[in-house]
């Protein structure tokens, strides 16, 4: 019998704010985490030190990506960190570890895309094609992203990754929802995707030291099912699991929820319900927008200056059409700079067409 007693569940998609317990869910899918008399059965590659904090409690191998990556080149990059994460991952022997986790995975998934923006022949293409059409660009990145994903996912019994969450965009403006970052690759690929929240359920005093689940879509989905007594095909897992814990998986797995009759705990959580952490988030966000616009203001009067050359002119452009946090977000989350000026060719083309879009 496997992790997952009667299920197998290969992939696990796990995103959340911070404080959410991603990473402790990822740590306590084998049981042996709490045995330490023998060898760890999970291996975590920690892109960011989430998990050092439960390495003297629990029974796990870390591997910080970001030391390996900085012992490989001190001005390491979000490339450099994707081609040591890559190599290390290539060398583990299958069947080693039962679990295996990335916590978290976007910057691996942006190292990637600079990896495959940067080898365009070893993926079937030209610089001059990938120049010519992003979608060209961005089907490699995700084709290729989900081999080397299935290609982990055959050396253990569950791949767990792990995400944070990001303010949704509609043109250059907020919606006002979280939504979970990373390549929809990763929900393709997963047969669990779940979004963890914290906050006080119906008939509870106070919020549960255990992190509850959405299933939903578009926070996540599951291919659990089961065969009723009618010998129909039914979904194991509810919208929304008051435990979502790796137990509360098996729990459910074991006694599958009634659809006839769900429970109110089990009911899917409008958008509109967030919980307390969300809502000091979106208030944040919210505050930041109104501050920032004096500052965008001034920044397009400073910059508006004749005869700028072309990378004050993209700039001027940028912030034309969002604010500074919306445009260093932008940059951040899909470029991986901080700045106009370290842009590339390609990536300036790109941010150009997509300010043009935001127009039309």
């Amino acid at each position: 019998m496997g992790l997952w007693g009667s299920q197998e569940l290969r992939v696990i998609g796990i995103a959340g704010e911070p404080n959410s317990g991603k990473t402790l869910w990822g740590l306590s899918v084998d049981p042996n985490c709490l045995n330490r008399s023998i060898p760890p059965t999970t291996l975590i590659w920690d892109t960011e030190g989430s998990s050092e904090t439960y390495s003297r409690l629990l029974n796990f191998e870390r591997r910080d990506v970001i030391s390996m990556a900085c012992k490989f080149r001190k001005d390491y990059g979000p490339i450099d960190i994707f081609t040591v994460w890559l190599d290390d991952m290539l060398k583990l022997p299958a069947g080693r570890f039962k679990v295996l986790i990335i916590d978290t995975i976007p910057i691996i998934e942006t190292g990637l895309a600079l990896f495959v923006d940067g080898h365009p022949n070893q993926f079937g293409y030209t610089v001059n094609q990938f120049a010519a059409s992003k979608g060209l660009f961005w089907g490699a990145v995700k084709h290729e992203w989900k081999r080397i994903l299935l290609q982990i996912a055959q050396k253990c019994e569950t791949l767990v990754l792990t995400m944070h969450m990001k303010s949704e965009f509609r043109g250059a403006r907020p919606t006002g929802k979280r939504i979970p970052m990373g390549k929809e690759t990763v929900m393709e690929i997963c047969s669990l995707y779940m979004t963890l929240v914290r906050r006080i359920l119906p008939g509870q005093a106070s919020v549960s030291p255990k992190p509850s689940g959405k299933c939903d879509h578009p926070y996540g989905k599951s291919r659990l099912m089961y065969v009723n007594d009618l010998g129909e095909m039914q979904q194991l897992l509810p919208p929304f699991l008051p435990d979502a814990s790796p137990a509360g998986i098996r729990y459910y797995i074991d006694h599958p929820a009634d659809f006839t009759n769900l429970k109110p705990q089990e009911q899917a959580m409008p958008d509109e319900e967030l919980s307390e952490d969300e809502r000091l988030v979106l208030r944040a966000s919210i505050a930041a927008d109104e501050s920032a616009k004096a500052q965008a203001e001034l920044a397009k009067a400073e910059m508006a200056e004749p005869k700028q050359p072309p990378e004050d002119d993209l700039k001027v452009k940028l912030l034309g059409a969002m604010t500074l946090p919306e445009a260093r977000e932008l940059l951040s989350n899909r470029f991986a700079v901080s700045k106009v000026s370290e842009l590339n060719d390609n990536q300036r083309k790109e941010l150009e067409e997509h300010l043009n879009s935001l127009g039309n």
